[in-house]
């Protein structure tokens, strides 16, 4: 696929972010990051997410609490199937397929 929605279910933060080949979107504290979270529970820059080849992958940034992925840590990247949850320390990420 070229492109993927994702949907952050935060309590301070609910947005969906569709995402293509050759973009990358970084979520964090940090005011740099394309989705700025204001929670300690995050880093400054937490995870990243980039569509490379038609595979979304998700990168854990040397983050402090992680990114978890089908139960597992994710310890520095890894391919992220459609319609599969991705947890942050608070709240979720949820990848689906952009509308047509």
């Amino acid at each position: 696929h070229s492109k993927y929605a994702l949907e952050l279910n935060h309590p301070q933060v609910q947005k969906t972010v569709v995402i293509a080949e050759g973009e990358t979107h970084v979520i964090g504290r940090a005011p740099e990051c394309s989705t700025q979270v204001a929670d300690k529970m995050f880093s400054g820059t937490h995870a990243a997410f980039a569509v490379v080849g038609g595979i979304l992958w998700c990168f854990d940034l040397q983050s402090s609490n992680g990114v978890t992925y089908r139960g597992r840590r994710i310890k520095r990247r890894k391919p992220i199937e459609t319609n599969s949850m991705i947890q942050l320390p608070t709240g979720s990420i949820q990848v689906k397929l952009p509308p047509a």
